[in-house]
């Protein structure tokens, strides 16, 4: 079963039906977020306007047992350096500072512990 498509993929999908087999990766990137490391689900998924840290994680179905949830990497193109993330802040603390929201073309690495 195909999954479902969220309401800013299906609004795009018309745009990339046809779309000659030339289109660079990078174009097509910036409409999705990755996440890569400790998730059990990891890949490329829909970037929607608002989404944060934790929506990533739980779409990418959680953290491992073995995730470090204090050294999260975002990699952000228009940054030089990568953002240090510490999520344990956001799910034990509160900080809602902590749960960064994210951006088109971001990617996430979930470091193990």
């Amino acid at each position: 079963m195909a999954p479902s498509l969220d309401k800013r993929s299906a609004e795009l999908l018309p745009r990339l039906e046809g779309a000659p087999a030339s289109v660079p990766f990078a174009e097509l990137r910036r409409f999705c977020v990755a996440i890569f490391g400790e998730v059990t689900k990891p890949g490329h998924y829909p970037y929607r306007d608002g989404l944060t840290l934790s929506d990533l994680i739980q779409a990418a179905g959680g953290l491992t047992e073995n995730a470090n949830e204090k050294k999260i990497k975002i990699k952000r193109v228009s940054l030089p350096k990568p953002i240090n993330a510490n999520l344990r802040a956001f799910y034990k603390d509160g900080q809602s500072e902590a749960n960064v929201v994210l951006s088109e073309g971001d990617t996430v690495i979930v470091n193990s512990s």
